[in-house]
């Protein structure tokens, strides 16, 4: 069980370390310079172009949940997924400012949201997990007040502590126990997009550290990539609109960039922006031309990133094992007799071990489902297009239901 008061002592902690203004531990800032420790990958030139990704040749052992549809359980958007050993959690920030719950089946357990009472309305923050004591922690705020609460897998408070204001945009945990933050700057002075990523313990000993963001002038207008992807002993962070992806651990505290992401075509821009440039001039680059979202997912044996460009996504695969990529825009090369076996694909939102998590858009499904009737029907058509179980999960899904959950490993490729 977590010792929420040794907790308190930590976030308060490193709070204080992290303020730029207060004494405190060292900042650790990373020049992004690649070294021996940095995986350049060379992305392909068609890539935004002409690539296509056959997902029903590249993905592997696929296994769909449908994800339980009552009155409770209906979830706005997925602003973030958790495959915990158990369950799935959603956190639905802006439109249900809650947080469900679903076991392995898809069947709903518990909703949480913010406590009533408060002198001002509490909104979801953030939601983590620990692997190693099983727990999902859920950051609940306002502008005066901040609440860390933790719960079961199976969506069972445990203990809730009071952050006393200490505020964060994204929060995540390393193997190890150690939680890391992206703490805002000098909020006195609204500061708001400046940030620093920073790391201390459960024990209340807080670790030297922190990597800088700076937004100045026409960046601030866009944000940051605040994703803290955790995987084993290491977590992976990016910042929008650049080509690197930084790796970071505990024990000793290292960053460094894991990744840099070269090449592309005429329609991509994988160049660090000029934080000097005009909003205008930023705008008309990012609406003409793809760039690295920030998004990455690792596995055991690959990683996933992604580039988009005026709400168009392009994704892709990188082997871990061999450096080979595969990705481009969604498709299914089929021949007469084939059995497909995904349909509806869409690109990962996040990972766990060696697999992959999809969702599937139940408005997209249950229309495209009465025209694919229509076409069997005048057809004449009876052949398995798709496993059976999928086939019968499919068309039963009606619109405005809760999604489908497509899991999956990559073959080797």
């Amino acid at each position: 069980m977590i010792r929420m008061p040794l907790l308190a002592i930590f976030l308060n902690a490193l709070f204080f370390s992290c303020n730029p203004n207060l004494d405190g531990p060292e900042v650790l800032t990373v020049e992004p310079k690649t070294d021996d420790k940095t995986t350049t990958i060379e992305v392909p030139k068609e890539l935004l172009s002409s690539l296509k990704f056959d997902y029903n040749m590249h993905t592997n052992n696929p296994e769909f949940v449908k994800l339980e549809t009552i009155d409770q359980s209906r979830i706005g958007r997925i602003d973030k997924l958790i495959a915990a050993k158990s369950s799935y959690v959603i956190a639905d920030k802006y439109l249900a400012n809650s947080v469900f719950f679903f076991d392995k089946n898809g069947k709903f357990l518990k909703r949480v949201n913010p406590v009533d009472g408060q002198a001002s309305p509490l909104v979801l923050g953030s939601v983590t997990y620990d692997s190693k004591r099983r727990l999902i922690y859920v950051h609940f705020h306002n502008n005066d007040e901040s609440y860390l609460h933790s719960y079961t897998e199976a969506g069972e408070f445990v203990g809730k502590h009071n952050l006393n204001g200490l505020y964060f945009t994204e929060f995540s945990i390393l193997s190890d126990s150690s939680f890391a933050f992206f703490l805002p700057g000098d909020k006195a002075k609204s500061i708001i997009n400046d940030y620093q990523l920073a790391f201390g313990n459960r024990d209340g000993k807080t670790q030297s550290v922190a990597f800088s963001f700076s937004s100045s002038n026409a960046l601030s207008n866009f944000g940051y990539n605040y994703n803290l992807v955790s995987f084993d002993d290491y977590l992976l962070f990016s910042k929008n609109y650049s080509k690197y992806v930084f790796q970071a651990s505990t024990q000793p505290t290292k960053i460094y960039p894991r990744f840099e992401l070269t090449g592309g075509n005429s329609d991509s821009l994988l160049v660090e922006i000029d934080s000097t440039s005009s909003v205008s001039e930023i705008r008309t680059l990012l609406d003409r031309k793809f760039q690295f979202s920030g998004r990455v997912l690792p596995t055991t044996n690959h990683f996933y990133f992604e580039f988009t460009k005026k709400g168009e996504r392009i994704g892709f695969f990188y082997s871990n094992q061999n450096g080979h990529i595969v990705g481009g825009r969604p498709e299914a090369r089929l021949a007469v007799g084939d059995s497909l076996k995904i349909d509806y694909y869409s690109y990962p939102v996040t990972s766990f071990e060696d697999k992959f998590i999809s969702v599937l858009d139940p408005n997209e499904i249950a229309s495209s489902e009465k025209a694919f009737d229509l076409i069997r029907q005048s057809s004449n058509f009876h052949g398995p297009l798709r496993t059976k179980k999928l086939d019968s999960l499919l068309r039963a899904l009606k619109a405005n239901e809760n999604p489908v959950l497509m899991i999956y490993q990559l073959r080797p490729f």
